[in-house]
């Protein structure tokens, strides 16, 4: 089911936006629905008032389209700008994309495969939201991976590109678990909740293009869903088993897959 994101209110509103750059302040002033431009007024001195050290920039309104089974997560961070949103929980393809006038394409837990033809769209560009600190636990399950295998936890936004989780790094955040006794579950909400916090605070520099790229450095690591699927469905609590319990747990289950 496609469908088009719930129309904002009219009235006027600002919010704040964080830039690339710690001395500016950036404040969006969003008029009513269909009225334009929307003006970025860009200030390096924390007193406004000062003209001098303001600059002004207009903002096009784009047509973005998210591509998850939880957009309510997202929405409630981008709706300060006068954009089009469109939800997708299903396969996107070119002609979809073309049509639709998309701009910015947004994937959070989406399970589809984008096509190398969507990528290469004119204009386009293309985000994903990966709950693992790239570029370890490229695929599925990628915060179990971090916990079974001992590599770090962590959040990231990074460009999507033809190879499964592999594009230039935009944002990323490590993520220390100091309390093992958490349950997979609760591991899962507070990484998801760091990776939102995450977008959410450079939701306006994710929008206009406004940061700098960094390669994925080392081979890093990649994982298939089956076998963490697999793995989970295996244990007799599953999601709600702690962390400290995991490690064991699968070596158990490694060493019947020998048997």
């Amino acid at each position: 089911m496609i469908a088009s994101a719930p129309a904002f209110e009219a009235s006027p509103k600002r919010s704040w936006a964080v830039s690339k750059d710690p001395l500016w302040l950036a404040e969006i002033s969003a008029t009513k629905k269909g009225f334009f431009p929307i003006v970025s007024r860009l200030c390096r001195n924390l007193d406004k008032s000062d003209e001098s050290s303001c600059s002004y920039h207009i903002l096009t309104a784009m047509k973005v389209l998210l591509l998850s089974p939880s957009p309510e997560k997202l929405l409630p961070c981008i709706n300060s700008i006068d954009d089009e949103f469109v939800l997708l929980n299903a396969e996107v393809n070119k002609r979809f994309i073309v049509d639709g006038g998309i701009n910015l394409l947004i994937s959070y837990n989406y399970r589809y495969i984008i096509e190398n033809e969507v990528l290469q769209i004119p204009g386009l560009r293309a985000l994903n939201l990966h709950t693992s600190l790239l570029p370890f636990n490229r695929g599925s399950h990628p915060i179990l991976w971090a916990i079974l295998e001992g590599t770090p936890l962590g959040v990231t936004i990074h460009q999507i590109e033809k190879d499964l989780d592999t594009g230039p790094i935009v944002f990323q955040k490590e993520i220390q678990l100091f309390d093992q006794n958490k349950s997979l579950r609760e591991v899962h909400e507070e990484i998801n909740t760091a990776l939102i916090d995450i977008f959410c605070t450079n939701w306006i520099n994710l929008r206009d293009g406004n940061y700098i790229t960094t390669p994925q450095a080392g081979p890093g690591t990649y994982h298939r869903s089956a076998i963490g699927h697999d793995f989970v469905s295996s244990l007799d609590k599953s999601w709600d088993t702690s962390v400290k319990d995991v490690a064991i747990l699968y070596s158990n289950y490694l060493n019947e897959k020998r048997k």
